[in-house]
């Protein structure tokens, strides 16, 4: 995931490493990412390796409360070993080290952040960037260079093989020397848009993650949003993005577009109960009663299922109240009275499905009522 989510690796080729693992369990994910070309070498993968560890361990520094506490264990490498876990890989770190320089840099981290909000935020370089008379360090020449408007700072500390600290520090040089400038919002969209077209979503979610900090409820970005959640498959998350867009346009008059995407989440989740009421409601005050009685018929199923019979007796009442000639449904809601302890109301629906029997609806069934 870590892979994925920083763009290192597609989700192809995620995909192809994880059929090779299946095909040949005894080989470890190292030698596969390197076998495939995702790396260069089991150096290069090792060096990422330990960029990652170091950085997230220099990240908890920058907390502003919590307790540590460092525990040597030989117990869970031998655990994993006997678990038939293999690794290529043997990542070394002077702990005490590790830990001093944590110390020292969460005193610098704030001055930084100033400048930097975000280890998601894109750079541009400005024009005469390089002009005689700025001496840059070794790192910064280096960032400088790197810097294209289309990485973001995580994305620059890898390439450069720096960690974020160092890349932190440079680029606040830059930004004070006005060798570069963060590109604005509607240029984060269009880099995002270059990704999500490529199908590389794991840097699309990166930077309308970023897009969604600094945009909130944008309709446009939103819907950018969700399509690469979507992608990169995180299907819970995108199904949110579009509630919250359907919300949105609901609000803006725009009940087509809202009720399209009250059902792509539902596409997504679709036991979500609240989201179908809400798109049955949607669907009644805009007198689709069809549409309507189709979404209650649904959630009157869901909630059978999952024994919530207040909640299937209300949408069936409200399917009723569309089409009361539904006889299926009458007898479904007499059940399930009687079930609860109201006896009498229960026969009431009976009595009522023999009465309607003759006048059936003609509506179509598009799911079926389970009997007790």
């Amino acid at each position: 995931e870590f892979l994925l989510r920083h763009g290192f690796l597609t989700n192809i080729q995620y995909a192809q490493i994880q059929e090779l693992k299946e095909r040949n369990p005894e080989s470890s994910y190292e030698s596969l990412l390197v076998d495939t070309g995702v790396f260069s070498s089991m150096h290069q993968l090792e060096d990422l390796l330990t960029l990652q560890i170091t950085e997230e361990i220099y990240d908890l520094f920058t907390w502003d409360g919590g307790e540590f506490e460092f525990e040597e264990n030989d117990e869970f490498l031998h655990k994993r070993r006997e678990e038939g876990v293999t690794t290529d890989t043997h990542i070394f770190i002077n702990t005490s080290g590790l830990i001093l320089e944590a110390a020292r840099r969460a005193d610098e981290w704030e001055r930084f952040k100033t400048e930097i909000k975000s280890s998601k935020d894109i750079f541009i370089k400005n024009d005469g960037a390089a002009r005689s008379g700025v001496t840059l360090e070794e790192n910064e020449a280096l960032i400088l260079e790197i810097i294209d408007g289309e990485r973001d700072v995580s994305e620059i500390a890898f390439t450069a093989n720096i960690g974020i600290f160092e890349v932190y520090m440079a680029l606040f040089k830059l930004l004070k020397l006005n060798c570069i400038r963060p590109i604005p919002v509607e240029e984060m969209v269009k880099v995002g848009r270059k990704h999500l077209e490529s199908g590389n979503f794991g840097k699309a979610v990166k930077v309308f993650e970023r897009v969604d900090e600094l945009e909130e409820d944008k309709p446009e970005y939103i819907r950018l949003y969700a399509a690469a959640l979507e992608g990169f498959g995180n299907l819970r998350l995108a199904a949110i993005q579009y509630i919250l867009l359907a919300t949105i346009m609901n609000t803006m008059g725009e009940t087509e577009e809202a009720v399209t995407c009250f059902k792509k989440a539902l596409e997504i989740i679709p036991e979500d109960t609240m989201t179908r009421e809400r798109l049955a409601s949607l669907y009644e005050a805009e007198n689709r009663k069809q549409e309507a009685y189709e979404q209650y018929k649904i959630l009157a199923d869901i909630y059978y299922d999952n024994k919530a019979y207040e909640d299937a007796q209300n949408a069936l009442r409200s399917l009723l109240a569309i089409n009361e000639d539904d006889v299926e449904a009458r007898q479904k809601l007499g059940e399930i009275l009687i079930q609860s302890g109201l006896k009498e109301e229960g026969i009431i629906e009976y009595e009522n499905k023999r009465g309607k029997h003759d006048n059936a609806s003609s509506y179509p069934k598009k799911s079926s009522y389970k009997t007790g």
